[in-house]
């Protein structure tokens, strides 16, 4: 079976914006998701390659500065702990990306989702000998929508 899944070109744009390793994880993972027996839903990348200003102002979100530094002031709108400078975010190196399911044409983050699309991003990983984290995974705070590769 072929469902035919194939990124857009808005999600093509964010992928090539990463290392030649994360796109190619990117391809890997849809097309197991198009060819799988089980079904996954398409999806495509929201964010790639991140600057170090894109990063600070992820990294605010939620916070304000202080005179000891910089406080939570919201923890629902906090979406990172890499502040883009002395934590780097691997979508910095080009080793990380976002993605969404996409469902009836819309992006959709339902968590559920989310999981089986990461199932093929691990399929993908174990073809190409990489090593990946899922944000779904992540201990202090869920974050679905990222997939990284450890370098």
């Amino acid at each position: 079976m072929n469902r035919g899944y194939r990124y857009g070109k808005s999600s093509q744009a964010r992928m090539i914006s990463t290392t030649d390793l994360c796109q190619s994880l990117c391809e890997e993972a849809i097309e197991i998701a198009s060819t799988r027996i089980t079904h996954c839903p398409d999806f495509g990348i929201s964010c790639g390659l991140r600057t170090a200003e894109e990063q600070w102002a992820l990294y605010m979100q939620g916070r304000t500065a202080s005179p000891s530094g910089y406080q939570i002031t919201d923890p629902k709108k906090v979406v990172t702990n890499c502040d883009g400078i002395e934590f780097e975010s691997n979508h910095q190196s080009g080793n990380a990306v976002d993605f969404f399911a996409y469902i009836d044409g819309k992006a959709n983050y339902e968590p559920s989702n989310l999981a089986l699309i990461a199932t093929c991003f691990f399929g993908a990983a174990e073809e190409l000998d990489l090593k990946i984290r899922w944000g779904g995974n992540f201990f202090n705070r869920q974050d679905g929508p990222h997939i990284e590769i450890l370098v």
